[in-house]
């Protein structure tokens, strides 16, 4: 999913370093919706830690747009490497962008 650029804005403010973390398995044990967790049958939850990602490029310059997008999209790049690593399948080509509408299936087209 796309990011907002909240996270490039403290990383490139503090000179933080900023460790990409994963999480899958949570939907499982604890279902979108539900107020109870699923404890039983036992669910597996993958935590996984990539290494801090670099923003070289974007530190000690301007804290322009542009510049918090390109952090918050190389720290996000990061995030969804780790997530299909936890999912063991390929990450989508493109994040999904809430702003951009409703996902259509493939070949099908906007009403106008």
């Amino acid at each position: 999913m796309k990011a907002k650029n909240g996270i490039g804005r403290i990383a490139l403010a503090t000179g933080a370093p900023v460790i990409p973390i994963a999480n899958w398995g949570t939907q499982d044990l604890l279902p979108p919706g539900s107020g109870r967790p699923r404890l039983f049958p036992r669910r597996r939850v993958t935590v996984v830690a990539g290494p801090p990602v670099d923003l070289a490029q974007w530190l000690g310059g301007r804290r322009t747009r542009t510049a918090l997008d390109g952090a918050t999209a190389a720290i996000m790049a990061d995030v969804t490497k780790l997530v299909a690593q936890a999912r063991g399948e390929a990450p989508p080509a493109e994040p999904f962008d809430p702003a951009a509408g409703p996902a259509l299936p493939e070949g099908e087209r906007p009403a106008s």
